[in-house]
């Protein structure tokens, strides 16, 4: 039980002891950034930086993203998240999507914030996982329970009921794509990715079967992101 609890009280130091300090952080983040100016580098990236591709190229226009491509959906995520995850793929913090740092890198802060904030107002459905019922429900036995056996808290103890989010530390992974939240698992697992807070899915992502992992993204990516 050493981890569920651990993840528990590092979710407690992490949200619930700051809560002043994160409110007054989120209410900072919600005043920055312009839609206009995201619209743009959406829509055509950087011309005099090839290295910024446009953000449709991958992620699309509405911030859907490519499911077989394993590029996650962007609408309607936090903004101080997506922007955290802008510098850390540009300082080499994360490193599972090499494309993303050469973006990153030629983006400066400002714009960072602006194609977050285009991303963030916007709002699509993503079509869940054609996976088997019984699939569908260990993931969600996984996201409300835990796996108590394998000291593998629940998901939703960080992540925010059906998992729409704590920001702007925990993201919403509610309607995200299944493929995109195995992948991270894995990467997790296999050390491809370790820019997590206290490093908790670095250790928790290990104790996950393949089964599990992917039991996890098929629940997740038929929860209605917004309702």
């Amino acid at each position: 039980m050493r981890t569920m609890f651990w993840a528990a009280a590092m979710a407690s130091a992490l949200v619930v002891t700051p809560a002043l300090a994160a409110a007054e952080d989120q209410a900072a983040g919600e005043a920055k950034g312009d839609a206009e100016a995201g619209k743009k580098l959406v829509m055509q990236g950087k011309p005099d930086e090839p290295t910024v591709m446009p953000c449709q190229s991958c992620h699309g226009q509405d911030g859907k993203g490519q499911a077989p491509s394993k590029f996650p959906r962007l609408a309607g995520q936090d903004m101080q998240y997506m922007v955290k995850q802008l510098k850390d793929f540009a300082s080499g913090d994360r490193t599972n999507y090499p494309t993303m740092t050469n973006i990153a890198k030629g983006m400066s802060e400002e714009e960072m914030w602006d194609a977050a904030r285009y991303y963030h107002e916007k709002q699509v459905s993503v079509e869940g996982a054609d996976a088997e019922q019984s699939v569908i429900d260990m993931g969600e036995q996984i996201a409300e329970r835990g796996v108590p056996e394998e000291d593998v808290p629940a998901c939703t103890s960080c992540h925010g009921p059906k998992g729409k989010g704590v920001p702007p530390v925990f993201p919403q992974i509610a309607g995200q794509h299944a493929s995109y939240i195995k992948k991270q698992l894995q990467d997790w697992e296999g050390g491809n990715r370790a820019n997590d807070p206290a490093k908790m899915m670095t250790e928790i992502a290990p104790k996950l079967s393949e089964e599990q992992m992917e039991a996890v993204g098929a629940y997740f990516s038929n929860v209605d992101a917004q309702n």
